[in-house]
C-alpha cells in the first residue's frame, strides 16, 4: 500500500538539513514539488512561485507543471470573510468556509468535496448493557433518517454510509458500505426482541467545534432513537475530558490485567485469555461513556488502518474485542499482513463483520466546501488537499 501511504511523506533536496542552519531547517524546505517558497511571514501569509526545474511524474495532471505562476496563502480567523474575500476578488479560492455558504454564495462559486474523513458514533459494544445486544445497536441504525438529517443540515452535499469506509477502499463493496434502512417499526421490533430496558441511559459524548454542525446532528440521533423508545442523553465535554473518556477502552483494560498480574509487557503482547480477562472485568479503571462522537479519515484507502485501530483488543481506541478462538483478533495479523486480492478479501470479511452487527452509527461522508472565482478550473479531491498545479484560469 506505499503508492497510496506515500500521500503522508514529504520529500527533502539531498543534503540539504546537511548544509541548512537550525533556522532554516524550521523555516524553510527545499523539495521537488512544482512550487518553491518565496517568502513566509509567519501567521500572515506564504508566497510561493513555479519551481522551473520540476520534474514531471508521467502524464497525470497532478504532477504535471503548473499553469498558474504564483501563489499566496493567506489566513483569516472567519469563514464569512474567507467567502467574502472570493466574492470581492480578493481571493480566488478559500478552503472550508462550511456549509453555510452554500446559501450566502452564487452556485457558480461554490464548490463541494470530500474530506476522506466520515462522522461516526463509535458504540461501546464491550460493556453496555444494552449496546453489548447486536439487535440493539442494529435497531439504533434503523432508528436514524440519516438522509433527512444531512439533508436538513449539510443541504444534500454527501450520502450516507453504513461503515467508516466507502466503495474504492480496500475491503469495502457496495454491500458493506451501504446506509442502514431507515425503519423506526423494524427498529421499535428489534429493541422488544433485544429485551431493551430503557433504564440503562445511553449518553452521547462528543466535543463542539470539531466539525460545522456538530451538535444539531447529536441532537438529530438523540431526538430519533427517543423517536423509538430509547434514553439517550447528550453530554458535550472539553477536549481533554473527551479524549481521556475515548482512550479508555479494551486497551486500557487489558494493560489494567497485565499490572493486576505482574506482566511488564506491551498490549499488543496480550494472550487471548488476557483479552477475555479484560472484557470480563467489565472495563478499565477509568470512566469512558457509550456512544462517541468520531471523525475516522481514510487517505491510504485501505480499511487496514481502520480495522488495526478500532476492532483490536490491544489498542486504547478500540470498542470492538473479538478474543476467540479463529475470531477477529486472530484474523487481523493475517489481514494486515496480507497483499493483493488476499487483502481485499480478508479486510473485506472485517469490513462485512462491522456492517452486519452495526458498530458504528449515524455514519455519513463529511463534506468540505470551498468559495471559488468562477473562473478558477478545479475540480477538489476527495481529501481535501489543495493541489495549485492543477488549476488553471480560464479568459
Amino acid at each position: 500500500i506505499f503508492p497510496n501511504t506515500a500521500i503522508f511523506l514529504n520529500f527533502t533536496a539531498p543534503r540539504f538539513y546537511a548544509t541548512a542552519t537550525e533556522e532554516e531547517q524550521a523555516r524553510q524546505t527545499v523539495g521537488f514539488g512544482p512550487y518553491k517558497l518565496v517568502q513566509w511571514e509567519s501567521g500572515v501569509s506564504i508566497t510561493q512561485e513555479a519551481y522551473d526545474d520540476y520534474v514531471p511524474a508521467g502524464d497525470h495532471i497532478e504532477f504535471q507543471k503548473p499553469f498558474i505562476r504564483n501563489t499566496r496563502w493567506l489566513w483569516r480567523g472567519e469563514t464569512t470573510v474567507m467567502a467574502a474575500m472570493v466574492q470581492t476578488e480578493e481571493a480566488d479560492l478559500a478552503w472550508d468556509v462550511g456549509v453555510d455558504a452554500v446559501s450566502s454564495l452564487p452556485e457558480n462559486m461554490v464548490k463541494s468535496g470530500g474530506s476522506a474523513e466520515v462522522f461516526a458514533l463509535d458504540v461501546n459494544s464491550l460493556w453496555h448493557p444494552e449496546l453489548k445486544k447486536k439487535k440493539v445497536r442494529q435497531a439504533m441504525a434503523h432508528a436514524i433518517n440519516c438522509q433527512e438529517m444531512i439533508e436538513s443540515l449539510y443541504g444534500g452535499h454527501t450520502v450516507c454510509r453504513g461503515n467508516i469506509i466507502w466503495p474504492g477502499v480496500i475491503g469495502a463493496t457496495e454491500e458493506n458500505t451501504a446506509p442502514y434502512e431507515y425503519n423506526p417499526g423494524l427498529a421499535r421490533q428489534l429493541l422488544e426482541e433485544a429485551s431493551y430496558d430503557p433504564n440503562n441511559q445511553i449518553t452521547i459524548l462528543g466535543r463542539d467545534g470539531r466539525i460545522p454542525k456538530q451538535v444539531e446532528v447529536y441532537e438529530a440521533v438523540q431526538f430519533y432513537l427517543q423517536q423509538v423508545g430509547m434514553n439517550v442523553e447528550i453530554n458535550v465535554a472539553e477536549v481533554q475530558t473527551f479524549l481521556d473518556s475515548r482512550n479508555c477502552r479494551i486497551g486500557k483494560a487489558v494493560a489494567d490485567v497485565l499490572a493486576e498480574r505482574g506482566r511488564n509487557v506491551d498490549t499488543s503482547e496480550a494472550t487471548l485469555e488476557e483479552f477475555q480477562a479484560a472484557l470480563d472485568r467489565g472495563g478499565a479503571s477509568c470512566p469512558t461513556s457509550d456512544l462517541f462522537e468520531n471523525e475516522p479519515s481514510n487517505e491510504t484507502l485501505d480499511f487496514g488502518r481502520q480495522a488495526s485501530f478500532y476492532m483490536n483488543c490491544a489498542r486504547p481506541q478500540a470498542f470492538i474485542c473479538d478474543p476467540s478462538p479463529g475470531g477477529i483478533q486472530e484474523q487481523l495479523p493475517m489481514a494486515l499482513a496480507a497483499s493483493g486480492d488476499d487483502r481485499q478479501r480478508r479486510l473485506q470479511a472485517l469490513a462485512d463483520y462491522v456492517h452486519e452487527n452495526a458498530f458504528w452509527i449515524g455514519v455519513f461522508d463529511l463534506p468540505m466546501f470551498y468559495a471559488i472565482d468562477p473562473k478558477l478550473n478545479w475540480d477538489p479531491r476527495f481529501d481535501r488537499r489543495i493541489r495549485i498545479s492543477t488549476m488553471w484560469f480560464s479568459p
